[in-house]
């Protein structure tokens, strides 16, 4: 028996999305200045765009030959919640989905985490001594911020603020059957090697 099913059966969806969330990432999206693939980002840019991040779709991966519009579900893995601009940077909070286990074991462990934009802007050509820049003016649309291999402008996954809503029950559930110790790291540690 699925423990989630019996959770959920019969809930209102927006209720049971509530019990389902997964863990909530704290990352830099996008960072000013020159990137790897000769985009230029100014900080004035970035300072601008940043509110327009929040709700955007979060894939596994780039798929340069789908707009990000028909992207596959399966290639989804969350939502920036929440996005702002912080000293050179776009910043914000990723909720990624319950159903993303691999990716956030991938993350937690430091074998993951690079992110990257699609977007559409605009952008005007510059050179920089024998560097040739596409300087973004706008970014008008953030398609999605995906995890990638390698970020090419500085995104990446900073920490993980929560675990998921069924980690943190789990956590309770054993917190009322079982005399812990005071200490919340020596606690968090236990159930951590309790729950392998």
């Amino acid at each position: 028996m699925n423990p989630l099913k019996e959770l959920t059966a019969g809930l209102p969806i927006a209720q049971a999305q509530v019990i389902a969330k997964g863990p909530l990432l704290e990352a830099t999206l996008l960072a000013a200045g020159p990137s790897r693939n000769g985009t230029y980002y100014p900080v004035a840019t970035l300072q601008e765009a940043a509110p327009r991040f929040a709700g955007v779709r979060c894939y596994c991966d780039h798929d340069p030959d789908t707009p990000a519009g028909q992207r596959s579900v399966a290639d989804l893995a969350g939502r920036v919640e929440e996005a702002w601009f912080e000293g050179d940077r776009i910043r914000g909070r990723i909720r990624l989905s319950a159903t993303q286990g691999t990716l956030a074991t991938l993350v937690a462990e430091g074998l993951a985490g690079d992110l990257s934009i699609t977007a559409l802007g605009t952008a005007r050509l510059a050179k920089e001594g024998d560097r040739l820049y596409r300087v973004v003016e706008r970014i008008h649309t953030p398609l999605s911020v995906d995890f990638v291999t390698e970020a090419a402008a500085g995104g990446r996954i900073e920490r993980i603020l929560r675990e998921s809503v069924a980690w943190n029950r789990a956590l309770e559930l054993l917190e009322e059957e079982l005399e812990w110790p005071a200490e919340q790291k020596q606690r968090e540690a236990t159930l951590r090697w309790l729950l392998g």
